[in-house]
């Protein structure tokens, strides 16, 4: 049994031109020089940082459940749905689940070009990853986002607030993307009317960019104005956010903007309360309201879908310059806008007696003289 179990893997080997007596023994055993854990292990230090530690939470609860020194040949579609059927009795949602089965994946392919486990067996086939739950119903509305906006109290919770209502303006820019905002030769070449940045999660890739031009205007100039650095060749917009005396490295860089984008959510969520919201605004909702906002009033998809930094089919990477730069300040104005587009044609509010008398008691004698056309 043991012979012709190993004649077979010999002649596949050598079918396939890959015959060693290293390569034999990986196959009829399963062992390697490197395990597949180490293998995975390798394959996550090459990613970026925050996928670095996702990837590496996947490889801790992998080898939780199925050992670090499991062979090559038990990594198996049973073996695969038995972690996902484990992880969803552990609790964790579809999500979650669907982050690790893309994780795992990385080694698997890794592991089949090097010949550890042949592709005709690859254990993946057989797995079906979940998709993940969209979050698009985690948005509010321009009403609710004036409620935040008029939020007075705690001088670093406000900040907190204007942090996340220029993400929201400026496409849902995320925090890593507004850290990295810096006076830049174009900012100096407009004379301070426009600010340009690429998101930071695509600036690495090689599909076309955005370029995402921000027209200080509006809330958006007066966050920088109350918040914002003085304007420096090179400087950053808002250094604060990082913190003052940290090594500029990247992967500090990188933790101090997780530690950012933790304080402000906890922050808001203190706002949320004292206003006595239905909803814990988070900083991932501002891109969703973002979204929702400007499709709710009639901005062109295209500028919306730019602005929030997606490329698209036949479009040119710089697209927003297209707009001009009042028709991307109207923009701004109008997603602080408090009118509901949809009810336009509804009867007009009856305006109360008492009413009445506040607006008169707020005129000056001339002014009720010309009221009265005297």
């Amino acid at each position: 049994m043991v012979f012709d179990h190993v004649c077979q893997e010999t002649r596949e080997l050598q079918a396939e031109e890959r015959f060693s007596f290293d390569k034999l023994r990986e196959s009829v055993t399963g062992k390697t020089a490197v395990s597949f854990a180490e293998l995975w292990q390798s394959m996550n230090s090459e990613k970026k940082e925050n996928t670095t530690e996702s990837y590496n939470y996947a490889l801790r609860l992998w080898c939780e459940y199925a050992g670090r020194n499991i062979a090559y040949h038990d990594i198996t579609t049973e073996k695969i749905n038995g972690w996902k059927k484990w992880m969803q009795e552990g609790g964790r949602g579809d999500t979650t689940i669907g982050m690790h089965l893309r994780a795992i994946k990385v080694p698997i392919r890794e592991a089949i070009k090097r010949g550890y486990i042949k592709d005709i067996n690859n254990p993946m086939q057989g797995v079906k990853i979940p998709k993940s739950n969209k979050r698009t119903y985690e948005f509010i509305d321009i009403p609710t986002i004036n409620k935040l906006r008029a939020y007075k109290g705690d001088a670093v919770l406000e900040e907190a607030v204007a942090m996340w209502v220029f993400s929201y303006l400026t496409g849902g820019a995320n925090m890593a993307d507004i850290v990295e905002l810096r006076y830049d030769d174009f900012y100096f070449q407009t004379e301070g009317r426009d600010l340009k940045f690429t998101r930071q999660k695509t600036a690495d890739t090689t599909q076309d960019i955005a370029e995402i031009l921000i027209p200080l205007h509006g809330e958006i100039k007066t966050i920088i104005d109350k918040y914002g650095s003085k304007p420096m060749r090179g400087a950053r917009v808002f250094p604060q956010l990082l913190g003052y005396g940290y090594d500029d490295s990247k992967n500090a860089t990188a933790a101090r903007v997780r530690q950012a984008n933790q304080n402000i959510r906890k922050r808001l969520y203190k706002v949320c309360k004292a206003l006595e919201l239905a909803v814990e605004v988070s900083p991932s909702w501002a891109r969703h309201s973002f979204k929702t906002n400007a499709v709710h009033k009639g901005i062109d998809n295209i500028y919306i879908e730019m602005a929030m930094g997606h490329s698209l089919a036949g479009v040119q990477s710089n697209y927003m310059g297209q707009w001009r730069w009042e028709d991307r300040a109207k923009f701004v104005d109008m997603l602080l806008e408090d009118v509901d587009i949809y009810n336009m044609n509804r009867e007009p509010r009856q305006i109360k007696a008492d009413e009445i008398k506040k607006y008169l008691a707020n005129l000056s004698v001339a002014e009720k003289r010309a009221l009265l056309g005297l």
